[in-house]
């Protein structure tokens, strides 16, 4: 068998019979999952408003697979608002799947600007504080060490 990455793997005879073997050329759809991270500063109404959009973008799409679609709330990180979205479309090719793909995730990304909203990006607060030698940089909630009590 030649894998995805075109390697080629090797099975006896002898032990196919008791594996289990997964036929990518047989999908019947492909899986869509992604997550999107929203500023911080997204009220409530807001988030639940790109959620429904998000959701009725996709089950608008003519080849989605409706039985499985998902848009929910993951998780409030330290720095995003995260909705996780999933689905399967009713194709049997990556080459149809990828540009639906690209289509999709193109869509979400104005449905978010349509909203007002903004995507979060990795955010780490700085706290300058004055030591003896000049400011003395540390992260949000570490204090930086007491030079009294380093022996100097």
């Amino acid at each position: 068998m030649r894998t995805l990455d075109r390697t080629v793997v090797t099975i006896p005879n002898g032990k196919l019979a008791d594996l289990r073997v997964e036929n990518y050329s047989a999908r019947d759809r492909f899986h869509l999952h992604c997550t999107l991270g929203l500023a911080l500063s997204t009220p409530s109404e807001r988030t639940r408003a790109v959620m429904q959009a998000l959701r009725d973008t996709l089950t608008a799409h003519p080849l989605i697979w409706p039985d499985d679609t998902w848009v929910a709330l993951k998780e409030i990180s330290s720095d995003a608002v995260v909705v996780e979205l999933r689905a399967w479309f009713q194709v049997t090719t990556f080459n149809d799947f990828h540009p639906i793909r690209t289509e999709m995730l193109m869509r979400f990304l104005e449905v978010i600007e349509e909203a007002g909203v903004e995507l979060a990006y990795p955010t780490h607060t700085v706290h300058l504080v004055p030591g003896a030698d000049g400011p003395a940089v540390t992260p949000a909630g570490h204090n930086p060490p007491d030079p009294s009590r380093l022996g100097h």
